[in-house]
């Protein structure tokens, strides 16, 4: 039975991994998209799963443009923020004052709210406004509730003058359907798809993104990069970043005393993170990388 100390205070290896953007070329391609839609004044849909990095990205852009206080006052060129539980419109308002530094963000009627917006938008200089977790504002399906936050959206972009990016799952496209003025104000829908490992070329890619992993870890690690530990880190992480993040970092965090990344660090890390006893998965990290290949390959087949 493996034991682990108790230990609150992260070790400095993982706080230092845990700060760092793991940017690759699909990690690029997304925010060259943001990019542009920032310089057109245009809209656009960041779509994918749990842990594809979604967040990520939008956090990554938004700290790229965050402007320090200056004599001449605050600016703030891109505003982010994430879609409240119990979403509504007027709380999702609120959410919005409170990041552009409304005394009372939760005061008074949505009109009300939203020419706060207007008036702070304007006195902060705000280009974009960037909305995360955005398919929980779409939490009924019907028409007249779609229409409402698409009028909301439209209003956004319109209104405040800036552009509108929205991210996440794959219902946050449905906000564009029947509503044409909305889409013509959009460029595009952006795709982060997560990583695959079964046909050559996406092993190939899987392993240099694994490669670039393997760097930021802030001290000696068994390699990443091979064919055989891209395997069973597929297997383990079905491709996501964030699960591979975290793995990652509950690995270092175990590892931390020893200075030296190991496969026992890994196989404690997936027990300790990934291991669901109710799907009998067997732990990738103990077996050896033919087998999990095989079950990787085999369960596509299914």
């Amino acid at each position: 039975m493996t034991k682990y100390a108790i230990d609150t205070t992260p070790s400095e290896q993982l706080t230092k991994f845990q700060e760092q953007t793991i940017r690759h070329p699909r990690f690029n391609k997304i925010i060259d998209a943001i990019a542009l839609a920032h310089r057109r004044r245009k809209g656009l849909i960041i779509i994918g799963e749990s842990g594809a990095g979604k967040s990520t990205i939008l956090e990554y852009y938004e700290n790229k443009l965050k402007l320090e206080p200056s004599d001449l006052g605050d600016f703030k060129k891109v505003v982010l923020i994430k879609i409240p539980a119990s979403p509504t419109l007027k709380n999702v308002t609120s959410a919005l004052l409170e990041e552009l530094g409304d005394e009372d963000p939760e005061k008074g009627t949505l009109n009300g709210m939203q020419r706060r917006v207007a008036r702070k938008v304007e006195q902060l200089g705000v280009e974009m406004i960037m909305i995360d977790e955005f398919q929980d504002l779409l939490y009924t399906d019907t028409s007249k509730r779609m229409k409402n936050v698409g009028n909301y959206v439209k209003h956004i972009g319109d209104k405040y003058k800036v552009s509108v990016i929205l991210a996440g799952l794959e219902n946050a496209r449905s906000v564009l359907s029947g509503h044409p003025e909305l889409k013509r104000r959009f460029m595009a829908t952006a795709e982060l798809k997560a990583f695959e490992a079964r046909a050559p070329e996406e092993l190939a890619y899987f392993q240099q993104y694994l490669n670039i992993v393997e760097k930021q870890i802030g001290f000696q690690s068994i390699n990443l990069g091979t064919e055989s530990m891209a395997w069973r880190m597929y297997y383990a992480t079905h491709g996501l970043p964030g699960n591979i993040a975290s793995i990652v970092e509950t690995a270092i965090d175990l590892a931390a005393e020893d200075q030296k990344l190991k496969m026992a660090h890994f196989i404690n890390a997936y027990e300790l993170v990934i291991n669901d006893p109710k799907r009998k998965r067997v732990n990738p990290f103990s077996h050896s990388a033919t087998d999990i290949k095989n079950k990787v390959l085999k369960e596509k087949l299914k």
